[in-house]
């Protein structure tokens, strides 16, 4: 006997005046009974005869109470660099209920899993018993703490003029997603975005690995503001909007147009 179940005794006799399992009950008039038996035990049928001494006959039920053998665990890689599923992979033995834990549940009737963590983690094989006899095994995962990596993040032209557009360049490595603000969000691993700029902007990439390692870089736009332009074309005053976190006095300069001017 392996599990839970009821076990059924059934007989046959004749010329009984009264019918016992002894110790557990009466059971005169019947030709069976349903036993739940948690131990291995000997069972005697007592017969009383209308004439004549008793008469017994036993039998023995074996209850196999061992826990359940696990022959093996384990993964088809411990340590992940990358979002690519670990197969966990077990034989077992002896069990009516095989669970993972955490995060996966019940996987009885098969031998194998692919899973996706994200961080470090040890998985547990629960293998239960009909008689809810239980043995356990674990195997540990451990993920990358490697960061990603932005290659190139730059904005062409560097300085501009109020309201004009920009090209963003972006290029990373071992990233999961990517992110530039303001303004832009989620993106591509590598591209480019146009975008208009009305004044200096400080641009953040963030690159994030499948593990939640984190990196960021930033790029600076500075934007050149038209005070004043006469009607001969003349500019009169420039002022240079720069990304500074004690910012000065605008700097200003004249020139004619078409000659190039110079911030002093």
């Amino acid at each position: 006997m392996t599990d839970k179940r009821p076990v059924t005794l059934s007989w046959s006799t004749t010329g009984a005046k009264r019918l016992e399992l002894r110790g557990i009950q009466d059971v005169t008039g019947l030709a069976g009974f349903q036993l739940r038996v948690q131990r291995t035990a000997s069972i005697e049928l007592v017969l009383t005869p209308r004439s004549g001494k008793p008469v017994v006959r036993s039998l023995k039920i074996e209850v196999d109470d061992r826990p359940p053998r696990i022959q093996s665990f384990t993964a088809d890689r411990t340590f992940l660099t990358d979002r690519s599923p670990v197969s966990l992979n077990w034989s077992v033995q002896g069990a009516v209920r095989v669970e993972i834990t955490p995060g996966v549940g019940d996987v009885t009737g098969r031998t194998s899993i692919r899973v996706t963590p994200r961080q470090d983690i040890v998985y547990h094989l629960h293998a239960v018993s009909g008689l809810d006899k239980q043995l356990e095994a674990g195997i540990e995962i451990r993920v990358s703490k490697q960061e990603p990596r932005v290659l190139a993040f730059k904005a062409l032209p560097a300085m501009t003029v109020s309201g004009t557009q920009v090209e963003i360049y972006w290029k990373t490595a071992d990233a999961d997603s990517v992110s530039i603000s303001p303004g832009i969000g989620r993106v591509e691993i590598e591209g480019q975005r146009t975008v208009r700029v009305a004044a200096a902007t400080k641009f953040v990439i963030t690159a994030t690995s499948y593990f939640g390692v984190i990196s960021v870089a930033n790029v600076s736009v500075n934007v050149l503001t038209r005070t004043a332009l006469n009607p001969r074309g003349t500019l009169l005053a420039v002022t240079q909007t720069q990304l500074n976190p004690s910012p000065t006095k605008p700097i200003t300069a004249s020139a004619t147009a078409g000659t190039p001017f110079r911030f002093p």
